[in-house]
């Protein structure tokens, strides 16, 4: 936007054309459909639950998670067994 902006590119379009190269696409594996129906339940269930939490913590008292800790919940939140 910047370029279009000073007259560098004639255009956004132009800009992105100049900047934006696609070298791969990736598509979803049908095959994976309804495991990633699951998982996506899983996370709008685990937002749901985060913004819940969140608003219960009395304001400006957000406390500090370890990184590794809450790493290790959200992965067993969303681990499956086929």
């Amino acid at each position: 936007m910047a370029g279009a902006g000073t007259g560098i590119f004639s255009s956004l379009g132009e800009g992105i054309g100049a900047m934006v190269h696609i070298e791969k696409t990736f598509e979803p594996d049908p095959g994976r459909q309804k495991r990633y129906g699951i998982l996506f339940d899983k996370h709008k269930k685990l937002c749901s639950l985060l913004r819940e939490y969140l608003r219960e913590l009395p304001r400006g008292s957000l406390i500090l998670l370890k990184i590794n800790y809450f790493r290790r919940e959200l992965q067993s939140c969303f681990l499956l067994t086929d």
